[in-house]
C-alpha cells in the first residue's frame, strides 16, 4: 500500500503494518484520509501528528518485508512509529 501524508511524505507499507494513531495501533488497511499518524521529532512526547492525505491500495514498486524485532515490537520505520506483534 502507498500512504501519502500531508506535506508529501510517502509511506510504502504492507496492508497489515500497524502504525500509531495517537491512542491506538491501526493496521494500514484500516487507515482513512484524515487519520492522524505520528512521526518522530518535536512535541512534548517527541512525536508529531501528521494527517493521511491519500491512500493507494495498489502494489508498491519495491518488495516489502515484515520484520520481527526481538523483545520489542515497536520501532521507528522511516520516522514513523510502527508496531509488529505476533498474533
Amino acid at each position: 500500500m502507498k500512504v501519502r501524508l500531508q506535506g508529501g511524505r510517502l509511506l510504502e507499507v504492507t496492508w497489515n503494518q500497524e502504525l500509531y494513531a495517537g491512542d491506538r495501533w491501526v493496521r494500514a488497511v484500516d487507515l482513512r484520509e484524515g487519520s492522524l499518524l505520528y512521526l518522530a521529532g518535536g512535541g512534548a512526547a517527541g512525536l508529531v501528528p501528521v494527517a493521511v492525505a491519500r491512500i493507494d491500495p495498489g502494489d508498491v514498486a519495491e518488495p516489502l518485508f515484515d520484520l520481527t524485532v526481538a523483545g520489542c515490537h515497536t520501532s521507528f520505520v522511516s520516522g514513523m512509529l510502527a508496531h509488529n506483534k505476533n498474533f
